[in-house]
């Protein structure tokens, strides 16, 4: 039997096939406390990384959620913000980038530490590089 080192292991899809409502209530418990609580100083995640190294279909499973949790309330931790960020940016879906857009401006227009302002910079070139340059004029300017 192989073991998977970065994704979920073999055994996941079986669980998620037989109760895929209890499969998901677990992930979004896992998600919201890892994105939420988990402290500054720790630079990994065990879902997102999961996540992120797994099959594709589960990984766009959970993105939606991923950005509402962003929306609701602002990650402290950089690494954490970092990979829920880049989730959401492997897929190109027009709804999730018109979100993930506002959501950038707004976090950008927000007085916070300079690291998560820059992602959230990053975030916004990624999605909307026109105002992604007039925002980072404005950061230049003061």
């Amino acid at each position: 039997m192989p073991f998977e080192l970065n994704g979920f292991p073999d055994w996941y899809q079986a669980l998620f096939e037989i109760s895929p409502e209890e499969f998901d209530s677990i992930i979004y418990e896992e998600l919201r406390w890892e994105i939420y609580k988990t402290p500054d100083e720790h630079l990994s995640s065990r879902i997102l990384s999961k996540l992120s190294y797994g099959d594709f279909q589960l990984k766009k499973r959970y993105q939606e959620f991923i950005l509402k949790l962003l929306e609701e309330k602002d990650v402290t931790n950089t690494s954490i913000l970092q990979s829920s960020l880049s989730l959401i940016l492997e897929e190109s879906n027009d709804k999730y980038m018109q979100r993930l857009q506002k959501l950038a401006i707004k976090r950008c227009n927000k007085a916070a530490p300079l690291e998560r302002q820059q992602i959230w910079l990053r975030t916004l070139f990624c999605v909307d590089p026109v105002t992604g340059i007039t925002h980072l004029k404005l950061v230049l300017s003061k």
